[in-house]
């Protein structure tokens, strides 16, 4: 078990984050890092004559985990530099976007330069993270991005003689959903529950869509040739990184609908070993937790919604246990690693649409919504004056995302989860 996505960003957060791997008893930490963030240099200096290089964070990082033996998962995220971007291929709302072809050899250099200062503190290289979103769906640039890390993974490795394992970057919710729906359309018994019972999806905007079997066949229908709108980049995009890109590991997100999650394993399993049927690659949950596009307000504070956070909590663990024991039918379809998301509340993402996603359900609860009395208070873990690694930019999301290390008041509780979480 791990975390992921756990703060790390400052000696304050790395203080917070201690106490809950500490807490939780994990053994793996996963987190990201970002080309933007060690090369800066003027955009018409293809030589790198005026670069600068900043690697301190990173290493400040990587070492922490070290001493605190925690196995550490590091995303290669796809957010390069402005001027690596392929024009075009930006995100309005991330700054996401393909690598242009002439600026590989760039993006090579800084993977190579990663492994070679810290590559004995990596445990394993994730090829980004929900990569169909962030590329809108554009699997050939995935592939061009997936192979340059490879290719630097395997002159390391002949180089210093040891074995950095790679996972493929994980599929999101919404293409979880349709791989566990439409992989599995030839199961009696999804077709039953399907026929009884339909299925409700969650928007991103909080609202609650309702099929039946008919309208799901419908949209597998679409999915298996391509894009579905608002849902998934399609069957086609899916299986061809599967199939091109070489990687040790298959990885998943698992959040909403979490009586479907056996299924999506096993709709996984059945996709890769289509897309590559003599391949034999390990699988792992790269994030799972409690709800993600269920647009609650942020402002709920009561001990019954935490309850009722919980209650989800432990039946999503529960499924988790029994996909990795191989119960409920799923035999063979074990898992060997899992990453909870998220360590803290807040630590949250804003939709495009501007919905706050994962918001209460870190393992550590909002200070602001609890009496004095169920706090415990610590000035290293402090955060309202806490000054991140990284400089932030302008951007609205890296706003959002540095603003987050000032809702931290240096006092903290656990969420009732984490009882669950220790006993499982």
């Amino acid at each position: 078990l791990g975390l992921s996505y756990a703060n790390v960003s400052s000696d304050v957060w790395r203080n917070l984050t201690g106490i809950v791997t500490s807490q939780a008893r994990v053994s793996r930490i996963r987190f990201g890092d970002s080309w933007r963030y060690r090369e800066t240099r003027e955009e018409s200096d293809p030589r790198h004559e005026t670069a600068t290089w900043t690697w301190s964070p990173l290493d400040t990082r990587l070492n922490w985990a070290d001493d605190r033996e925690l196995d550490v998962l590091l995303i290669i995220e796809i957010d390069p530099p402005a001027w690596a971007c392929e024009p075009g291929t930006e995100l309005e709302f991330a700054q996401h976007c393909s690598i242009a072809d002439e600026m590989l050899d760039d993006f090579a250099l800084y993977v190579r330069t990663l492994l070679d200062r810290f590559g004995h503190l990596i445990g394993k290289l994730q090829m980004g993270n929900e990569w169909t979103w962030q590329l809108q769906g554009r699997w050939q640039d995935y592939l061009e991005f997936c192979d340059v890390i490879t290719d630097e993974v395997e002159a390391y490795e002949l180089a210093e003689g040891r074995d950095i394992e790679v996972a493929l970057g994980p599929l999101p919710t919404s293409e979880m959903t349709m791989v566990g729906l439409c992989m599995n359309l030839d199961e009696t018994e999804l077709i039953t529950i399907l026929e009884t019972h339909g299925f409700d999806w969650y928007s991103e905007c909080g609202e609650r869509l309702e099929y039946d079997l008919d309208e799901v066949r419908d949209l597998c229908a679409a999915w298996q040739l391509g894009p579905v709108d608002g849902a998934s980049v399609g069957r086609p995009a899916i299986e061809g990184a599967l199939r091109e890109a070489t990687y040790d590991w298959v990885s998943m997100h698992l959040y909403d609908n979490d009586d479907l999650w056996p299924w999506q394993v096993r709709g996984m399993r059945k996709l890769a070993s289509v897309a590559r049927p003599t391949s034999t690659p390990s699988y792992m949950v790269t994030e799972f937790g409690g709800h993600s596009y269920f647009g609650w307000d942020p402002s709920r504070t009561s001990e019954e919604e935490y309850c009722q956070e919980t209650e989800y909590l432990t039946r999503s663990l529960a499924t988790r246990a029994r996909i990795a024991q191989g119960d409920d039918g799923f035999v063979g379809h074990e898992l060997r690693e899992a990453y909870f998301f998220s360590a803290h509340d807040n630590w949250a993402w804003c939709t495009q649409s501007g919905t706050p996603t994962h918001m209460t359900h870190g393992l550590v609860r909002r200070p602001e919504t609890l009496e004095p009395s169920e706090l415990t208070c610590d000035s290293t873990v402090d955060t309202r004056e806490a000054v991140t690694d990284e400089t932030c930019d302008s951007t609205e999301t890296r706003e959002a995302r540095c603003i987050d290390d000032q809702w931290w008041s240096g006092c903290y509780a656990f969420n009732p989860i984490l009882e669950v979480y220790n006993a499982w």
